[in-house]
């Protein structure tokens, strides 16, 4: 009687536990979506509040930290290629700018540089680079607004990170259609080291126009 019993008990939770498995296997898996981290260490913020193109362009209206002598923009195009006033930076086709590029003379990057130079900390880091798009000259347009890390050229791979130097790269006609015009476009990126400057470029034949760039991580 006793032994019938335990036969019994042991069929019963036999038949739970398989009970249990087909019902668990059926069952849908909670997704969970991981928190962003939002960034706490702000590199720079620029309003581009620079009452011409001249004095953006100039250490007197914002210098380089590690260098106060030296401008913290520098024009990489030739004059006209890049404007600011209003309150916004215009990037004519062609156009290019560095941002934190501590050299006297924005001189071409290679694929065989062993030194970089600038004074952005992007080592070791998952960086933020935000910033709006407020006006272009086309939204079908399909040239591109680019940036770069640590590279002065228009060739992503003229630079000591190679092809990973062009960490943005985006058609005018996708970011309108993505942002519309005065959305905050973000990209991230942990190409650099702890002397980094960057590059904005906008391709040939047409013009964009941005503010309120933020680097931070």
């Amino acid at each position: 009687m006793r032994k019938n019993y335990f036969v019994t008990i042991g069929m019963f939770m036999l038949v739970l536990i398989v009970a249990m498995a087909i019902a668990g296997c059926g069952a849908t898996p909670t997704a969970t979506t991981p928190t962003p981290v939002k960034p706490t260490v702000t590199l720079l913020t620029e309003n581009f509040g620079a009452t011409d193109t001249a004095t953006f362009f100039s250490a007197a209206y914002k210098p380089l930290s590690t260098k106060p002598s030296s401008p913290m923009y520098k024009l990489v195009t030739a004059d006209g290629t890049v404007t600011v006033g209003s309150g916004s930076l215009v990037l004519n086709g062609g156009g290019r700018f560095v941002i934190g590029y501590t050299g006297d003379t924005v001189v071409p990057t290679t694929a065989g540089d062993t030194a970089t130079l600038g004074e952005l900390d992007l080592s070791n880091k998952n960086y933020q680079i935000t910033f709006k798009v407020i006006a272009m000259s086309s939204t079908a347009a399909t040239k591109r607004l680019q940036i770069y890390v640590n590279n002065t050229t228009d060739n992503g791979a003229y630079s000591i990170h190679g092809d990973t130097s062009r960490i943005y790269s985006e058609q005018l006609d996708a970011i309108f259609n993505k942002y519309g015009l005065g959305g905050t476009v973000t990209v991230t990126s942990k190409v650099g080291n702890a002397t980094s400057f960057l590059e904005f470029r906008m391709e040939s034949g047409f013009s964009v126009t941005i503010d309120d760039i933020v680097i931070s991580y």
